[in-house]
Formats: structure tokens, sequence, C-alpha cells
């Protein structure tokens, strides 16, 4: 009887301190922090009109714009920045946001942007970011045409 009792006290100790370490820990957890800052370009709002509200029916991520130091200059071309696994990008988009490169050079229409958007529309209708470039948006002119629209308008 007394081994039946240890083991279910054991039991009850091993399950308490996991649901306190759960309960500790849970509110320790953060999206990965993107690369650039948030905030509102000269235009902005008429670029993401022309690229997404007019395309598509839901609500585009917030836009971190990678510039200055950020930027790496031995990154061609320009401008880029090195991602977590060093490689040279100019847009980058997770189930947390995007970011895109920009420096004085950069219009709206030579931007990652539209690419960035396929990515984020693509994750929010299947639930994966197409990293493969193989979804409907990337294999239709989307990227291309809203890109042309965009030139179009001066952006």
């Amino acid at each position: 009887m007394e081994m039946k009792s240890r083991w279910f006290e054991t039991v009850l100790i091993m399950f308490c301190a996991g649901v306190v370490f759960g309960v500790i820990f849970a509110g320790c957890y953060s999206e990965p922090p993107m690369p650039g800052k948030v905030y509102e370009k000269p235009y902005q709002s008429e670029a993401v009109k022309i690229a997404w509200t007019n395309q598509f029916p839901d609500t585009p991520s917030e836009i971190h714009w990678v510039e200055g130091d950020e930027l790496d200059p031995t990154c061609v071309p320009q401008p880029t920045w090195r991602n977590h696994n060093g490689d040279c990008v100019d847009g980058m988009t997770t189930p947390y946001g995007m970011s895109i490169a920009w420096d004085s050079t950069m219009v709206y229409s030579r931007s990652a942007m539209a690419h960035e958007f396929a990515h984020r529309e693509e994750f929010l209708i299947t639930n994966d970011l197409d990293e493969n470039h193989i979804g409907f948006l990337f294999k239709s002119s989307y990227i291309q045409d809203t890109n042309k629209l965009l030139s179009e308008v001066g952006l």
C-alpha cells in the first residue's frame, strides 16, 4: 500500500511541476525578431493598395523596412542584407511578418514587395510560405503584373 501511495505522490508532483513550468515559460515565448523597422514610407499606402488591397481579401502583415546599417554592402545586388543562414536577401517573409530591403535608389516596383506579398498570401491560403516558389502566385504573372502597375504610376 505504501509503494502505491509513493507512486501516486511522485506522479502528482511531476504533473504539478509540469503545469507550473508550462505556465511560467508560456509567457516567455516571443516571435523571432524581424530585420528592419516598421514605419510608413512615403506613398506606401498607395503601393500597398495596388499590390495587395485591390487583389487580396485579407490584410497584409506589417512591412519591416531594412535600411542603412542593416544592409550588407558586400551583397550583390544592392540593397540586400544577410539572413540567418548568411545568404544575401532583399526580402523575407515569415508567419510573423515581412522584411524588405530599401535604399535611396529604390522604388516600390523594383523592391521585393510584390514577391513578399506573394509569399504572405500563399501562407494565408495554404499555411505554407512557399519557399520553393511553386504556388499559384509564383506560377502566375502576379509579381510581374504588380510591379508593372506600380511602375506605371511612378511607384
